[in-house]
């Protein structure tokens, strides 16, 4: 099986110029998983580009996943700062 070196092509990858995206609605509530953490769940209209813009607007305020959930409608995060 096949290993692909993941930090490698993340380095070397143009940025993304996404469009904003617009979150419809969430939750953000307080969590004792992972010693303390924050759990975000969000609604928002699925488009290109929608995770990564969310994960890379999360860095910039030095938060990080922790856990994801992904459904079709629904998206939860476990965060916490870096």
């Amino acid at each position: 099986m096949a290993s692909l070196d993941y930090i490698a092509f993340a380095e070397q990858a143009e940025p993304s110029q996404s469009a904003a995206f617009e979150v419809d609605s969430y939750r953000l509530l307080e969590s004792r998983d992972y010693g303390g953490s924050l759990m975000l769940t969000l609604e928002a209209a699925d488009s290109l580009g929608l995770l990564g813009s969310l994960l890379g607007s999360l860095a910039e305020l030095e938060l990080f996943p922790l856990e994801l959930h992904l459904e079709r409608a629904l998206d939860a995060l476990m965060i916490r700062s870096g």
